[in-house]
């Protein structure tokens, strides 16, 4: 499936920017810029949906950005483009993406969310950038106190540089030094240098932290000189000035201190390679100096270091633009476009098609014109006149942001591999990553084990989001209601589907209507034990399905209770649209009777045929439910027995009266239980005075008795008075396989014993 934007769409996520490539100011002598494409989608906006397969091709509209500035250091490159944004790539502490990002093989966004004016990486992969509020940030290798935040531990995300209080900075590089330029027009520089390079006085000195350079005026501009071990900086009235090593300072003398460079050219740019400095003057001429072991003087020299600058010379009638350096080389950029390199030729670095040493100006092996060049260490960087960024040298750790590391040297200017930008959705690569020729870029989804929303980034930025899967859905709903005894064994099965594969929890509550339909019903989950799925995962032509199965063991109380199967995955929690099933009712009916109790509403009455006894028989099952519709007999031996009553709760009454004098024992039989009760009618000539209150019958089964023990009968309660008289109460217990029920009943203990065999 292939997902394009409407119209509608594209113009809401914006037009086109066309983009004029323009060289940035060479204040820190990193003057290059690059254009590449990134989405302009914003991160809300929903590129689409698919099966969590993955495969479903997306095409999103792009708007064109600009790299102001490039540079490359030992093992990584970086870029900032229009915006502020700064992308690194490659391998080291220079890529300065997070701790645990020690090589990003394409292009991402450095660590924080910061916006900067002017960014540097120096050759010892050391970076500093000044953000838009003019806040200085460093980053990257630090083992000689290069990136000055007081330790010499490497950063792999930007920390603020300590300044003095009150400092703000207009540029700044990271060299073999660092030096910075306050907007007050003063000079600070830190870390370590054996050549005098810190302006300290001291040829051999380490600033862990800046520090102002005594001895300059106003300054307006400072230079990035790279490997040369020398400084340059221009005063406002337009004068140079310089200190470090005397082969590559311009002035042929060891400064330890900055002095004034009298005769120095109208210098726009100056750049440093190892022992060596070149520089392009206002007028498009090309002057180096330092040493010339490899022709990275690019000149005839009559020796091997000639310490006052001298003119190289570009072609007839070429003048230059921009210059860069690299380790013993450098390339110039001439008016058309053409670039010229020279130098030591290892590993390509020249980009003339050979690993030869060039003692002068040689054509970079290429048809294409360029706009901007940038140091590069051994990785020269430049963009093409149309747009495309190059890179030739080494690659051996990603610095051309291709994707891969090579081992051998690209010897001739190769695309940078940014038109095939590193596309994430969530953490996860997305492939077939390509610019269609109107701009657009087309990737293909990758797949997700989970459902839900991802976040889509190009090159760390988040463009937008994609919907992977579909919500659960019910394929089989449990039975709907089934009957159960106490404590037997119930299964329940449902299936559901979705992709990806739901999920089924199972819940459980107590009835509150007869259909389990009540909103106010309270359900439980499950424990997941009583739970088997079996899960078919989603496939390319059917979604992924869930059979679910509960088994558990019924309630002991008798009574209505509901079961549901819940249909859960990743994107039905996101989008709350998770599903139940139908709930299935189970009624625990009560079961097979166990124990039966018998009590009565006296201990005495008159023996006039009138003053009735109320007798009650109660019958439970083993869990103590009630049990109703069950046959119970009911006998006296003294008066008359009414017909019993069941009372459809587990009790059956019957009323006893006598017209003669006497005990009666009133005997109950229910299924294979039997028991009785004894009521004394006393003489209707004399009348009863008042008795004891008669507690109320516990109903329920006294506690088991231990295997083995023997419940003995006959213990006694205390005689109750009648109209004088003395009287007994009666005693029962009933022994029902090994249970002891034992109860107080209308002030009598009443002993029920299980029918013998």
């Amino acid at each position: 499936m292939t997902r394009v934007y409407s119209d509608a769409v594209r113009r809401a996520a914006g037009s086109l920017l066309s983009v004029s490539l323009v060289l940035a100011s060479a204040t820190v002598g990193i003057s290059a810029a690059h254009a590449e494409v990134e989405s302009t989608v914003a991160t809300e906006v929903s590129l689409g949906s698919g099966s969590t397969l993955g495969g479903t091709t997306l095409t999103i509209p792009t708007q064109q950005l600009a790299f102001t500035s490039m540079a490359s250091c030992g093992t990584a490159s970086l870029g900032m483009t229009q915006d502020g944004t700064v992308y690194t790539w490659g391998s080291g502490a220079g890529v300065g993406q997070g701790d645990s990002v020690f090589t990003s093989l394409r292009p991402a966004p450095l660590a924080g969310d910061h916006r900067f004016k002017s960014v540097s990486i120096g050759p010892g992969c050391g970076g500093i950038g000044i953000d838009v509020d003019s806040k200085a940030w460093v980053w990257g290798a630090n083992n000689s106190n290069q990136i000055g935040d007081g330790t010499t531990t490497a950063r792999f995300t930007p920390v603020p540089l300590p300044l003095p209080e009150g400092v703000t900075l207009a540029s700044a590089a990271i060299t073999r030094v660092g030096i910075a330029l306050s907007t007050d027009g003063d000079v600070y520089t830190w870390g370590y240098s054996n050549t005098g390079a810190l302006g300290s006085g001291l040829r051999v000195d380490r600033r862990t932290v800046p520090t102002k350079v005594d001895g300059l005026p106003k300054i307006a501009q400072i230079f990035e000189a790279g490997e040369s071990h020398a400084v340059f900086v221009k005063d406002v009235d337009g004068n140079f000035w310089s200190w470090g090593d005397k082969s590559t300072n311009g002035q042929g003398v060891q400064l330890d201190t900055p002095q004034l460079w009298a005769d120095a050219p109208d210098f726009i740019q100056i750049v440093g390679a190892i022992g060596a400095a070149a520089g392009v003057t206002s007028n498009g001429e090309i002057y180096s100096w330092g040493q010339a072991v490899y022709g990275e003087l690019g000149r005839p020299v009559p020796s091997a270091t000639s310490e006052q600058p001298g003119v190289v010379q570009l072609p007839a009638g070429k003048r230059a633009t921009q210059i860069a350096s690299y380790v013993y080389a450098f390339t110039a950029l001439a008016e058309d476009g053409t670039a010229y390199s020279w130098g030591f030729g290892d590993s390509g670095r020249l980009g003339t098609g050979s690993t030869s040493d060039q003692s002068e100006p040689t054509k970079v092996n290429t048809s294409k014109k360029f706009s901007l060049i940038a140091n590069g260490n051994m990785s020269p960087l430049a963009v093409a006149t149309t747009g495309e960024a190059y890179g030739w040298g080494i690659n051996y750790y990603g610095q051309m942001g291709t994707g891969a590391t090579s081992t051998s040297p690209i010897l001739s200017p190769a695309p940078l591999g940014l038109d095939q930008p590193r596309v994430l959705v969530g953490e996860v690569e997305a492939s077939n990553v390509r610019l269609l020729p109107n701009g657009d870029l087309s990737f293909a989804v990758p797949a997700q084990a989970v459902s839900g929303t991802y976040p889509v980034t190009v090159r760390g930025v988040q463009v937008g989001t994609f919907t992977y899967g579909t919500s659960p859905a019910v394929v089989a709903d449990p039975v709907a209601a089934m009957t159960s005894g106490p404590a037997e064994r119930v299964v329940l099965t449902a299936s559901g589907s979705g992709d990806e594969a739901p999920q089924i929890v199972w819940q459980s509550a107590i009835a509150i209507d007869d259909s389990c339909v009540d909103p106010s019903t309270v359900w439980t989950d499950i424990a997941d034990p009583a739970v088997e799925n079996t899960t078919t995962a989603t496939t390319a032509s059917d979604l992924g399905r869930t059979d679910s199965e509960l088994a558990i063991t019924s309630p002991t109380t008798a009574g209505l209770y509901c079961y549901r199967a819940v249909m859960v995955n990743a994107l039905g929690t996101e989008t709350e649209t998770n599903v139940v099933t139908a709930p299935t009712v189970v009624r625990v009916v009560a079961g097979a009777a166990k124990a039966a109790t018998i009590a009565t509403s006296t201990d005495a009455a008159l023996a006039d045929g009138a003053d009735p006894v109320i007798v009650t028989v109660s019958v439970f099952d083993e869990f103590d439910n009630p049990l109703a519709g069950e046959d119970v007999e009911l006998s006296a031996s003294l008066g008359t027995v009414d017909p019993l009553v069941d009372n459809q709760d587990g009790t059956y009454t019957s009323t006893l009266t006598s017209v003669q004098e006497g005990e009666a024992v009133v005997t109950f039989d229910v299924t294979n239980l039997e028991g009785s009760a004894s009521v004394k009618f006393l003489p209707v000539a004399v009348a009863p005075g008042p008795g004891p209150t008669s507690p109320v019958p516990d109903t329920k089964p006294a506690t088991k008795p231990a295997p083995g023990e023997d419940v003995v009968p006959g213990a006694k309660v205390s005689p109750a008075s009648a109209g004088g008289l003395a009287t007994t109460g009666a005693e029962s217990m009933l022994f029902i396989g090994g249970f002891a029920g034992l109860a107080l009943l209308g002030g009598a203990m009443l002993v029920l014993r299980r029918r013998r065999a």
